[in-house]
């Protein structure tokens, strides 16, 4: 899994070298600051899903296209070796 980014570990609006961070500060100073900092958060975590599961799906569809390119193969080498000769391939 992804590290999260550093605005959704720190919450004192301190980066990780312990440098206060100017646009945390900022947020924190305005009136609704705490719902747009939830908001930001929120928008973040849904990009991480997002990618994540994107590269799940590639995963998954690579997996797939390996299997029925694997089925294919057996299906066809069956057909071969029961009279050595070359037949239609057995495919539902």
């Amino acid at each position: 899994m992804a590290e999260l980014p550093a605005g959704l570990r720190s919450s004192a609006g301190v980066g990780a070298a312990g440098i206060p961070d100017p646009t945390e500060a900022l947020l924190a100073s305005m009136p609704g600051a705490a719902t747009l900092r939830i908001h930001r958060k929120i928008t973040i975590l849904a990009l991480l899903y997002a990618r994540e599961a994107k590269r799940v799906n590639e995963a998954l569809s690579q997996s797939s296209q390996v299997l029925q390119a694997a089925r294919t193969d057996l299906s066809c080498t069956g057909c071969r070796a029961s009279d050595g000769e070359a037949t239609e391939p057995i495919v539902e």
